[in-house]
């Protein structure tokens, strides 16, 4: 594998990777975001450039963002909404990153206090672009356990060898006349996010997107692939 780096600035560190003999390259972007709300503003300003240079390119940007685009990301503390999190979310937005599959530990980073006052959230993210589905359907990202630190390592894995055919979503009938299936939806559809009514419709869908696909693995025995 072959490094190269782009450019550098106080809060990430933007690269390019070559696999080398499989004629594999892509974009990374390694983030550690300040703990001020302001001083990120540079961050995104720096996303945004880089994302319009990276558009034609799968891009792959991970590290600490330090700011959650929605409160549904949090376990204590305050579930107030902060211009920070709106920055984070209009980022989200016009660089049109979306995150990569991911497994292991849900609250990425938390302050370790015992009881009711401990603080938890999903500061560390993977996101990718189009580009990045595209090219790299298969693959996947796992937050591990940490370790003396407060943060969680990020693993990438690509499969080169064998890559997933991108299936598109189908909506099945049968799926209206199970009993938890409006009891679902409702779930789904109250979920509190953050932005303009567009935004909001559109991210709801894709969470439940991935409820009615897992429940359809588990209630109907994956009626798609026997249909």
């Amino acid at each position: 594998m072959y490094l190269s780096v782009i450019s550098t600035s106080s809060q990430a560190i933007h690269c390019s990777i070559s696999i080398l003999g499989q004629n594999v390259n892509f974009f990374t972007s390694f983030v550690y975001a300040t703990n001020i709300a302001t001083d990120r503003q540079l961050l995104w300003d720096d996303i945004s450039y880089h994302a319009h240079l990276f558009s034609h390119s799968p891009w792959l940007l991970m590290g600490d963002l330090n700011v959650i685009p929605n409160i549904g990301e949090t376990h204590g503390g305050s579930m107030r909404w902060s211009n920070a999190m709106t920055d984070f979310t209009e980022c989200l937005q016009e660089t049109e990153l979306d995150d990569l599959k991911f497994s292991g530990i849900l609250y990425f980073w938390s302050k370790k206090i015992l009881g009711d006052a401990c603080i938890a959230k999903k500061l560390e993210r993977a996101l990718v672009n189009l580009g990045w589905t595209k090219n790299f359907p298969s693959s996947e990202c796992t937050f591990l356990p940490p370790g003396i630190s407060d943060h969680s390592p990020i693993l990438i894995t690509l499969d080169l060898n064998t890559p997933r055919r991108c299936v598109p979503f189908r909506f099945f009938n049968t799926w209206s006349s199970h009993p938890k299936f409006h009891s679902t939806v409702h779930e789904v559809w109250i979920t509190y996010i953050r932005g303009t009514s567009m935004f909001q419709v559109v991210q709801k869908l894709k969470l439940l997107k991935k409820v009615l696909r897992a429940s359809c693995k588990k209630e109907f025995s994956d009626v798609d692939a026997k249909l």
